[in-house]
């Protein structure tokens, strides 16, 4: 037993040493690539634009934050392994980033729906003005709504590691399990809807006076919901394993070793 823990020890240094700041230069360098795209004049005045911004700060947050603290502990101990703050911080912290991340994505696949919409009334939901406040009230409910997590969340010993215990084991595996899964099903479902909305509008008669309009607008309007498709597969496959994996931790591991 030893030995396989040596070597799943020796593959995880590894990673974090050689792989990991791989990951942390190109995970920078795109989201900064991202940020100065959507800060263009043209992208400044599109609402999705502005929830993809958004999206790209908190990104890069989460790799800085995510993975730095990552690399540094295959040198020296993770001070959330034995500090009660550092643990509570540091698991509170990346859950908020990520909840934000994935609601500003969320928040994304909402307005193309609402903006490719047949419907008048609909498309007036999608402006920049309630983007912008969302860009604001988003970070915000997302610093309030884990604040349990501050409360709870602790050092476990003797296991040496940074997480739950008792009864709240059930109610963060819940928690949890809504948190990531209730996005990445609004995400998919807006996603699907916004292009059928799309393709319903590329499919329909133009007059002939605003066929060059028309024709920059589906240009436009296919690079967008192209992007946010992308986007949303990207998070699928990155979070669909997660919110099941936490309750089977749960159900399984957790009981024997109470």
């Amino acid at each position: 037993m030893s030995s396989i823990e040596d070597v799943l020890n020796i593959i995880q240094m590894i990673f974090s040493r050689y792989l990991l700041p791989i990951c942390l230069f190109f995970g920078i360098f795109g989201n900064i690539f991202n940020i100065f795209i959507f800060l263009a004049k043209k992208f400044r005045s599109n609402s999705c634009s502005i929830y993809f911004l958004g999206t790209s700060f908190t990104n890069l947050f989460i790799i800085i934050f995510g993975i730095i603290p990552s690399i540094s502990s295959s040198y020296i101990t993770d001070p959330s392994l034995y500090l009660t703050w550092a643990c509570k911080l540091k698991l509170y912290g990346l859950h908020s980033l990520l909840m934000i991340s994935r609601t500003y994505v969320t928040l994304a696949c909402l307005d193309q729906y609402f903006f490719s919409s047949v419907k008048p009334y609909l498309r007036r939901l999608s402006n920049t003005k309630f983007a912008l406040k969302m860009l604001l009230i988003v970070p915000i409910c997302w610093l309030i709504i884990p604040i349990h997590m501050l409360i709870f969340m602790n050092v476990q010993i003797p296991y040496v590691k940074c997480g739950t215990s008792g009864v709240y084991s059930l109610v963060y595996a819940i928690y949890s399990f809504l948190c990531s899964s209730t996005p990445l099903i609004l995400m998919i479902i807006f996603s699907l809807l916004a292009f059928s909305n799309i393709r319903q509008i590329n499919h329909r008669i133009v007059p002939a006076m605003n066929v060059a309009n028309h024709i920059h607008m589906k240009k436009y309007d296919r690079q967008i919901i192209l992007m946010l498709i992308f986007t949303v597969w990207i998070y699928f496959i990155s979070n669909v394993l997660h919110p099941t994996n936490t309750l089977y931790m749960y159900l399984t591991v957790v009981p024997k070793g109470q």
